[in-house]
């Protein structure tokens, strides 16, 4: 799927998508009110979807899955988007059964599988695995004033480090709720942000 320059309303769903080696499986860029709910996205793209310079997008309810970071990529100006109930695996590979990093030179592991440079984002409700390795990020945030809320986040290879916040002046205002303890989240001091840990569990 190749979406470029500009768009309005766009529904992209129910489908089932692979991308090639070297690929983007869904590119849309310049994108208002789109959705993009239902769809099963699978290797071996090198990222599942990159959105840039989107806004006011719904996607919701897909099953993502890839051998590397980047999956879901909010690049440049992608504000206002909403990300929902949406499930992400970053598996191991199926021959070499090793987690790689991306291929692509700017996506090393601490890329995070769903990262996010835009403003005003809503992150929530997702379910996110990994098989990286400790140094991997799940979630990066490097836009400011996203809200990530209640998405279940599993590291599976020793990945501790679960959400991390840019330490630039973008990393400001962002919100952290019920994805993460204490020593999951990887945010400098000074930074602006919201964070409330996982509630402990009680017997």
């Amino acid at each position: 799927v190749r979406l470029i320059t500009s768009g309005k309303a766009v529904v992209i769903a129910h489908n089932h998508l692979g991308g090639k080696p070297g690929g983007i499986t869904a590119f849309c860029e310049g994108q208002e009110r789109m959705v993009i709910n239902g769809n099963n996205v699978f290797p071996d793209g090198y990222s599942n979807l990159v959105m840039k310079n989107c806004t006011h997008c719904e996607v919701s309810g897909n099953q993502f899955q890839s051998y590397y970071s980047g999956i879901v990529y909010l690049e440049g100006a992608s504000n206002h988007n909403n990300i929902s109930a949406n499930h992400l695996v970053s598996d191991l590979h199926p021959v070499s059964r090793l987690w790689n990093d991306n291929p692509a030179n700017q996506l090393s592991s601490s890329f995070g599988i769903i990262r996010v440079d835009g403003d005003d984002n809503s992150l929530s409700g997702n379910s996110v695995k990994s098989f990286g390795p400790s140094s991997h990020a799940m979630v990066f945030l490097n836009g400011h004033s996203n809200r990530l809320q209640g998405c279940k986040l599993d590291g599976l290879g020793g990945l501790t480090r679960k959400v991390v916040v840019s330490k630039g002046v973008s990393g400001r205002e962002n919100q952290v709720l019920d994805c993460a303890e204490n020593g999951e989240i990887d945010f400098a001091s000074g930074i602006s942000i919201i964070h409330r840990p996982i509630p402990s569990a009680t017997v």
